[in-house]
């Protein structure tokens, strides 16, 4: 498989914050939550490939050097934990899941890097650098949120990075004045006058089974930049056609509801999903037989808990859409039924208007240029 330019979790390379608070300066964006201790916990996972140890330790000491009253420290948890697994699309790198607890701080989070991908230690051509994405992943551990606008490419938390890629690796000052605004300066406290904010989880689940409250969680994901050919090498299938049915959310528990210690399996990634009915008009790729393909989103409303995910692609009942999609591979769908992501997020999915335009947040293109890209 090819990889076009990109930072995720993960699978959807997703990351949870919660409510989307932006600070007033506008060089970094923060989620209003922290760590009461300002020390967490973190581990590495058994999944986590020991290559990796010593670009995942440069990359908590870049944060750590950055003169805030923050640190990072390893340590055995049964939360806060970095983890290598496979999920979906595969157009998202890594995905970063904060927990909150009832206080209104941080109690755990914990971090996939997606296993689907190609990953290097050393900045190698055509694979993704660990510490470049790990730095920019734990960025949203401090709660720094990503950014998309033109002026923010060379920053550590741009949301998008590319193979070979390094430059991620170190902070820029408006980072580092972020956590400092955020966490305070360096103190000449120990870490030892801090209490460890971490929560045990039911049946060490990663997810937000323990909690009660109503959850309202801002899901970031760092995600590979897409050209168009791009997205029609990488895609599975490309439909045109029309948003028959935005179904209702689920939980991805056992029985679709709030994970608890009964619903919920070991190791678990507990996230809301929706799934859209799509009406097909015409197969531009691959065509298959059906006349209908349900597409899978991350993110959603379940009674009093919603997510949401920045990157991910919106839909409205009745709309006309152009869409690249790569097929659900994960043990998840196995109901026997299909599903699609679509591939690499806001960037695979454009709107159609009456007017001849094809339309996604970043970019708008007449649909006879964009169809010529894929006839090609």
């Amino acid at each position: 498989m090819k990889y076009c330019k990109r930072t995720l979790i993960g699978t959807l390379l997703l990351t949870i914050f919660l409510i989307n608070i932006v600070v007033p300066a506008s060089a970094y964006s923060y989620s209003g939550y922290m760590w009461k201790s300002h020390h967490p916990y973190i581990q590495k996972g058994s999944t986590i490939p020991s290559s990796w140890s010593s670009a995942l330790t440069a990359s908590t000491n870049t944060w750590d050097n950055a003169g805030a009253n923050f640190s990072f420290h390893w340590g055995q948890t049964a939360v806060n934990k970095l983890n290598y697994k496979s999920f979906y699309p595969t157009s998202t790198l890594g995905i970063t899941f904060p927990v909150p607890n009832a206080d209104g701080y941080l109690g755990s989070c914990y971090t996939n890097f997606n296993s689907n991908v190609v990953w290097s230690t050393s900045g190698e051509s055509g694979k993704f650098d660990v510490q470049n994405v790990a730095t920019h992943e734990l960025g949203h551990w401090l709660n720094l949120l990503d950014l998309y606008d033109s002026g923010s490419t060379e920053k550590t938390m741009y949301g998008y990075t590319s193979t070979g890629e390094t430059k991620q690796r170190t902070l820029e000052s408006d980072e580092i004045a972020g956590i400092k605004s955020i966490y305070g300066v360096t103190s000449n406290l120990l870490f030892s006058d801090y209490t460890n904010d971490n929560v045990k989880l039911a049946n060490n689940t990663d997810g937000f089974t323990g909690t009660n409250d109503p959850l309202d969680v801002k899901i970031s994901a760092s995600i590979i930049k897409c050209t168009h050919a791009d997205l029609k090498n990488n895609s599975d299938i490309i439909v045109t056609g029309k948003v028959k049915e935005i179904l209702p959310s689920k939980w991805n528990t056992i029985d679709g509801d709030k994970p608890n210690k009964e619903n919920t399996k070991s190791d678990q990634d507990c996230i809301i999903y929706t799934d859209i009915i799509i009406s097909v008009d015409k197969y531009l790729k691959n065509p298959l037989s059906s006349k209908e393909v349900i597409v899978r989103t991350y993110g959603g409303k379940v009674g009093n808990d919603s997510m949401t995910l920045d990157i991910e692609a919106g839909f409205k009942s009745g709309e006309n859409v152009l869409l690249y999609l790569e097929k659900d591979l994960s043990t998840k769908a196995n109901d026997g039924s299909e599903y699609f992501y679509v591939y690499g997020s806001m960037q695979g999915k454009f709107t159609l208007t009456d007017d001849g335009k094809a339309t996604r947040p970043d970019e708008t293109v007449s649909q006879e240029e964009l169809l010529s890209t894929i006839e090609k």
